[in-house]
């Protein structure tokens, strides 16, 4: 009797430790569980949400601190690309407009050859404007992907003085 007693008792108590332990277990997760929930959550329009670091275990709070400051490096990377973006446009829309205004007013009405050679050497640089603006995107977008510096190449000044003239 006092074998069965010793089982069962054995039993029930391993059975309580087990629960025990897997309340204490569930316990200790539920802050990584929440962390992870806010990270799911968070997307390019939310990066301003972070990780309450109140309530969470040193560790944690650790993890979740680093984690709050990629996010703040994420969003200021977002802003500048926001910001950089905003830039192009208004550099493309720029000779876009122009060389669509100087064809409009070519179209207008029956012009002499030289008034259409005019037309074409505006348009033309304007096409040279453009064709820059293309060029240092690349040259951008090349030097952030190969994180190459750029090389000193020597300056001709009066020829780009001269240029800016014409």
């Amino acid at each position: 009797a006092f074998r069965k007693l010793s089982v069962v008792i054995a039993a029930l108590a391993l059975l309580a430790c087990a629960l025990t332990g897997d309340l204490i277990a569930r316990a200790g997760m539920r802050p990584v569980k929440a962390i992870a929930a806010t990270a799911e959550h968070i997307r390019s329009t939310s990066l301003g949400d972070r990780i309450p670091l109140e309530g969470l275990p040193s560790e944690l709070a650790d993890l979740a601190s680093t984690f709050n400051a990629m996010l703040d490096r994420l969003q200021r990377s977002f802003d500048q690309v926001s910001r950089f973006s905003a830039d192009i446009a208004h550099e493309l829309r720029t000779p876009l407009m122009n060389l669509r205004a100087t064809a409009e007013v070519a179209l207008g009405r029956d012009r002499t050859a030289p008034e259409y050679a005019e037309v074409l050497a505006s348009c033309l640089e304007e096409a040279e404007r453009l064709t820059r603006i293309v060029d240092s995107l690349l040259f951008l977008a090349r030097a952030e992907a190969d994180r190459t510096k750029p090389q000193a190449v020597d300056l001709d000044v009066a020829s780009e003085l001269a240029a800016m003239r014409d």
